[in-house]
């Protein structure tokens, strides 16, 4: 059966990732954007673990934007670098202690909340560290009232793993704090064949990037958009066919652990159709005329 997510297609859409080259999440995005079937408010960027690398992310992000306008697309934002380094927990372990960094990618966040309620929250679409929506709760708390997190990271029962521990105090701040919909890492990802990219997609540069980008120490994508999941529900709400509430239970040696409770602000996806329902939002929103306009 369908699940009700806390968000949806209505909602007013901030995207945040580290990578650029191993997923095809930016370009699912933008495709959406441009058919105005998503209101994409922003792109950041946030990444801790290597200043060269977070500069060729920041980079790497404007030129597939770039790409996509030249393809035609149109109503695209402009992306923004959010951190470039991790929250520090502070000697007291109190959240509110905490030392923001604040950054153009948080305040985007703040700026854009603004405008929001509980009822239209901003949803914020993440497949890297939490540290630029954690950012932004430091510099204005109030903004959990919103705003909803949708994050791909993390196993079935905790926060383990690269995006999750990357930055684990800032993981513990947005689980604790926000409506929290927690995709587990590779689970249901939507399946994406260069082949039938290169078969289905229109001739553009946008369509020769998609078909050409791997990341350079890894195949991935590797057949699938392995960050697009947490994006899938804002067009196909029949993607998540299982869930559970839930709260953190724990945060030990840098790992939030969740335990089931009815009224918690975290929703664990439990199931999801990658190959069926998210390869077509994928392959719907890359090949719909309504996205490319007058190409360059």
């Amino acid at each position: 059966m369908d699940v009700e997510l806390p968000y949806s297609g209505d909602c007013p859409v901030i995207y945040d990732n580290d990578d650029h080259r191993d997923v095809y999440t930016d370009e699912f995005l933008l495709a959406l954007a441009s058919a105005g079937k998503i209101d994409l408010r922003g792109m950041v960027t946030s990444y801790s673990y290597d200043q060269k690398e977070y500069e060729e992310f920041v980079e790497g992000r404007e030129e597939i934007v770039e790409r996509a306008r030249r393809s035609g697309m149109k109503n695209l934002p402009d992306p923004v670098a959010g951190p470039n380094v991790s929250l520090v927990e502070p000697s007291s372990s109190n959240i509110e202690d905490t030392e923001p960094i604040d950054t153009e990618g948080s305040r985007l966040i703040i700026e854009e909340a603004d405008d929001t309620s509980p009822e239209d929250p901003l949803v914020i679409v993440t497949g890297g560290p939490l540290t630029n929506v954690a950012d932004a709760y430091l510099l204005e708390p109030d903004l959990t009232e919103s705003v909803v997190v949708s994050s791909l990271l993390g196993t079935q029962k905790d926060t383990s793993g690269w995006n999750g521990e990357l930055d684990s105090w800032a993981t513990y701040i947005v689980t604790t704090k926000f409506r929290y919909v927690h995709f587990p890492t590779y689970y249901w990802p939507p399946i994406i064949r260069k082949q039938e990219l290169k078969r289905r997609l229109p001739d553009s540069v946008l369509e020769e990037w998609l078909v050409e980008k791997q990341h350079p120490s890894n195949a991935l994508p590797d057949g699938a958009d392995n960050d697009g999941q947490p994006v899938v529900p804002l067009v196909r709400p029949d993607y998540v066919t299982e869930s559970t509430n839930a709260v953190v239970e724990s945060y030990e040696r840098g790992v939030c652990r969740f335990e089931e409770c009815a009224a918690g602000n975290v929703t664990i996806v439990r199931n999801a159709d990658g190959h069926g329902v998210g390869r077509s939002a994928v392959f719907d929103a890359l090949t719909d005329p309504n996205a490319y306009h007058n190409r360059v």
